[in-house]
């Protein structure tokens, strides 16, 4: 089994400021996942649970702890 630490999605996407981000990829390569793990890390349903994202390298920047 692997696990991929896709976070550093979210610190690149933040970062770029776009106005709109379209995201295209082939079928079963992880948008989905990709949105999801958005949701969690934005959406105030989840402000309490930091446990999601302990221990992944976009908790090891300050500023997006305080996110």
């Amino acid at each position: 089994m692997f696990f991929v630490d896709k976070t550093n999605f979210i610190k690149e996407w933040w970062e770029n400021r776009d106005v709109v981000t379209l995201i295209t990829c082939p079928r079963r390569f992880g948008k989905t996942l990709n949105m999801s793990m958005l949701d969690c890390f934005f959406s105030n349903k989840y402000a309490n649970r930091a446990d999601l994202f302990e221990g992944l390298s976009i908790w090891q920047d300050e500023e997006y702890r305080k996110l």
